[in-house]
């Protein structure tokens, strides 16, 4: 008996790193004590003490005995506030050193497989500085992105924002942080910036992971958009808005041909417009700017040149598919959205505003023309909202005088007139109430040039003829 009572503890300290939820020792019944009494906050402690010491940190059995300790005994609730600032030491830690040493994955997924559960207050004076903490916790999460060594990783960190930041799940210890406490901490970290970085650098591979990550992101408060708008986010994601543009010509002209190469498919697309819709949104709420959003600068001419090219490809996309009309249309609502809520936005420098003009006359004639291609407008909604959207731009640019130059050298008035001739004609269609609402726009854009540009409106005679 007593021969095999020895066996059994030397197989026991013969096991450096067991599984998960499984002890090394005999079951235990009624009210016997545990094998092993240990101290999180002592095992906790130690770990950092290992994991900082150059001379210690290689010490692979000794480490993953107190990982295991530790991670059993907490089980699935949750790490304690209090011990995150060690928990992010010993992530930092085996994420580098998983790429050496196998044994140490284990306890890598083990570890970010507890970050999907919100931390655990144990004590309520703790609340006082768990701010402070948390803060620091989703801006380390942010830093794992940048050295975790692969996609499925990447992917990991978006779960754990997810299941901290959105899901209203309710959590399985009462003592854990609360969903509103925990956005404030991330809305006050370094998170919104640290994804801006990540979009701007990201390889095309892995761009549409982080854009997820930033549509997230910017959902949860206008505070985190606003953060996101003051890193310059709006110059990554206009400047990367066209894959072939922004892979083969980024932050040069434009060229007048369709550029060929692999482009974002429409799930990409659809996702880049709804986190532009965020981040604007997030702005025309306002009755006014905040301060730190008045002396936002226009995004860079980079930027501009990328939304120029991807407007004119959806454009012309357009008319083949319902998906491609939908993105030309919110294109075209998000440039409205930006001259208005941002009025710093510069489309001068880019001809942004020249196209607009130019379009101007598919409204009157039906047809227009991108690079080298014909494109035809239709009596349908999404054409008229297109028309309407065009044509409410201009408003907004006729108070301006730079842009009113514009208008003159394009020769607009002719246009304009030619307008409200085509939309009085149509008066006695079927689709007249369409035709009334484009005619208001038309004759109030007239309302404001004829001033303006008296020589065209004279030399036209103010006719419709």
């Amino acid at each position: 008996m007593e021969q095999k009572r020895q066996d059994r503890h030397f197989a026991v300290k013969k096991s450096v790193c067991p599984k998960y939820l499984n002890c090394n020792c005999p079951p235990l019944y009624l009210n016997a004590k545990k094998c092993r009494q240990i101290d999180v906050d002592y095992t906790v402690e130690k770990l950092r003490q290992l994991v900082s010491d150059p001379v210690t940190n290689d010490h692979v059995e000794r480490i993953s005995r107190l990982l295991f300790d530790y991670l059993h005994e907490i089980g699935d609730d949750g790490y304690p506030v209090k011990h995150l600032p060690i928990i992010m030491k010993i992530l930092e830690f085996l994420v580098w050193k998983s790429r050496e040493t196998d044994d140490y994955r284990e306890h890598l997924d083990r570890m970010l497989q507890l970050c999907n559960q919100p931390p655990l207050l144990k004590q309520a004076s703790e609340s006082l500085t768990s701010s402070v903490i948390i803060e620091h916790y989703f801006t380390f999460l942010g830093c794992l992105l940048t050295i975790l060594p692969n996609e499925e990783d990447v992917q990991r960190i978006h779960e754990i924002l997810d299941c901290l930041l959105i899901r209203q799940t309710k959590p399985i210890n009462i003592a854990a942080v609360k969903l509103d406490f925990r956005r404030r901490a991330m809305e006050n970290s370094r998170l919104p910036i640290i994804i801006n970085e990540l979009l701007e650098a990201a390889m095309p591979k892995i761009y549409p992971k982080i854009l997820e990550l930033a549509y997230m992101v910017a959902s949860i408060s206008n505070q985190c958009c606003h953060r996101m708008l003051q890193a310059g986010i709006l110059n990554t994601l206009l400047t990367r808005m066209d894959l072939p543009y922004s892979t083969k010509l980024c932050c040069t002209a434009p060229p007048n041909i369709p550029l060929e190469g692999e482009e974002y498919p429409w799930e990409i697309m659809l996702l880049i417009i709804k986190l532009l819709w965020s981040l604007m949104s997030s702005v025309l709420s306002l009755k006014t700017l905040p301060e730190h959003l008045k002396d936002l600068p226009s995004p860079k001419k980079c930027a501009m040149w990328g939304l120029k090219y991807s407007f004119k490809r959806q454009i012309l996309r357009g008319q083949y598919c319902a998906v491609n009309l939908r993105i030309r249309n919110d294109i075209a609502a998000l440039i409205l959205a930006g001259i208005v809520a941002l009025p710093s936005w510069d489309l001068v420098r880019s001809g942004i505003a020249e196209d607009i003009i130019n379009l101007l006359s598919a409204i009157e004639s039906g047809t227009t023309k991108i690079w080298t291609e014909d494109v035809k407008f239709s009596d349908s909604d999404e054409d008229f909202f297109f028309k309407q959207i065009l044509l409410m731009i201009i408003i907004y640019l006729a108070d301006i005088d730079i842009y009113v130059f514009i208008m003159d050298k394009a020769m607009i008035m002719p246009v304009i007139l030619r307008i409200i001739k085509v939309c009085m004609n149509n008066k006695k269609d079927k689709g007249s109430s369409l035709s009334l609402i484009l005619l208001e726009r038309a004759m109030y854009i007239l309302s404001l040039l004829a001033p303006r540009i008296e020589k065209e409106f004279v030399k036209c005679k103010g006719t419709l003829t």
